[in-house]
């Protein structure tokens, strides 16, 4: 294989978008995925574009106000890098700007929703405060004792599985080469630079290497530098209602729902510390549709259609990991998304290859630097 410019390591939603950015800049990219493309989170992820809902409310800390803004600029981005996907692979990620409901299951609930709902106003984002017989009329489905709602209209979803198939898919027909059965087991390197990888079957040199692996192997320990990116497993399932429910997500206090264009609903989820076990559990079963029932009480007449898990890569901060390795020339590193991969995809992809290509680390925010884990 002929050395290309860069190697991305890692087959999720973030490799995937940012091998597709620099083949159409023209770069010549292998992407190494050690299963197959999307085999993790990024494929069973709600792939829920909320970051005005959902995402930790901006507290003046620098971390997560930089986040906020980092989620919403790629909000954002999303119809058209949906639009822009469909016209490279004619595949349709389902990218459709519903509408939110955040609801309150409890009159503490409430008075956090309203906190948050005066400062979305002023961001003019259309929100809008629903009280108790509002959102019965939006929402007739939802139990009678919901006590409001913050309505988001700009926010929405996609097929979280198409998204990193198309991408892969787009980044093959720009020129990419994407290798799937293949783990990374560690970099090469002269001196202060890495100069490629090495597989379980051959080693591969390349101009650039960016990190994308998620919770899995943390190629960078042998150059010194310790990522702390672990798994969170996170359950979701499906149901069918025998009717349509629900025209908008609706995100409460012990769950969300999610409504697709086929009429089944995905229902999440838990946050689980279990290591590096993705299998599903009949507990996270009853967990999740104690909640969703609790919401939505005529879902207990829904088609059990099956349930799905993944591990989400989390950081100590909860903040992704975005920038070159500190110390190291030719290596930068983007994960660490946790709960964000599929939202953040589109912005993650720009920001990373312009870096990449050009060489300017300022394109990244900085609370989201490598070097905020260097002791």
């Amino acid at each position: 294989m002929a050395a290309p410019d860069v190697i991305v390591v890692g087959g999720g939603v973030i490799g995937c978008a940012i091998t597709w950015a620099l083949a159409k800049a023209g770069a010549s990219v292998t992407l190494l995925e050690r299963d197959y493309v999307g085999a993790h989170a990024s494929s069973v992820a709600a792939g829920m574009l909320a970051p005005l809902t959902e995402a930790r409310h901006p507290s003046g800390g620098s971390g997560d106000d930089a986040l906020f803004d980092l989620t919403v600029r790629s909000l954002d981005l999303f119809p058209s890098f949906a639009d822009e996907l469909r016209e490279a692979t004619g595949l349709d990620v389902e990218c459709v700007i519903s509408g939110l409901l955040r609801v309150a299951e409890s009159p503490e609930s409430a008075s956090r929703l309203r906190e948050r709902f005066r400062w979305l106003e002023g961001l003019q984002r259309g929100v809008q405060w629903l009280d108790a017989g509002a959102l019965r009329e939006a929402a007739p489905a939802l139990e009678p004792m919901v006590h409001g709602a913050l309505y988001s209209p700009q926010e929405g979803q996609v097929q979280s599985s198409r998204v990193v198939q198309a991408l892969a898919s787009a980044a093959s027909l720009a020129g990419a080469t994407v290798v799937e059965g293949t783990p990374v087991v560690s970099l090469t390197r002269e001196g202060d630079r890495v100069t490629g990888v090495r597989t379980t079957q051959e080693t591969l040199s390349a101009g650039e290497v960016v990190l994308c692996a998620g919770p899995w192997a943390d190629l960078t320990e042998a150059l010194g530098y310790h990522l702390p990116v672990r798994p969170e497993k996170g359950q979701l399932l499906t149901v069918r209602p025998r009717q349509a429910l629900l025209r908008r997500i609706v995100f409460a206090d012990t769950c969300y729902l999610v409504p697709r264009r086929d009429g089944t609903v995905l229902v999440g989820a838990t946050a689980e510390d279990v290591g590096y076990d993705a299998r599903p559990t009949a507990w996270s079963v009853g967990r999740i549709l104690e909640g969703a029932l609790r919401v939505v009480p005529k879902l207990a007449e829904a088609e059990f259609l099956g349930t799905v898990a993944g591990l989400r890569p989390k950081t100590p901060d909860r903040l992704p990991v975005l920038g070159p390795l500190p110390g190291w020339r030719g290596v930068t590193l983007a994960t660490g998304h946790f709960r964000n991969g599929i939202l953040l995809s589109a912005i993650t992809a720009q920001l990373v290859s312009e870096l990449v290509l050009t060489g300017r680390s300022e394109v990244l925010p900085a609370p989201f630097s490598p070097a905020r884990f260097v002791a």
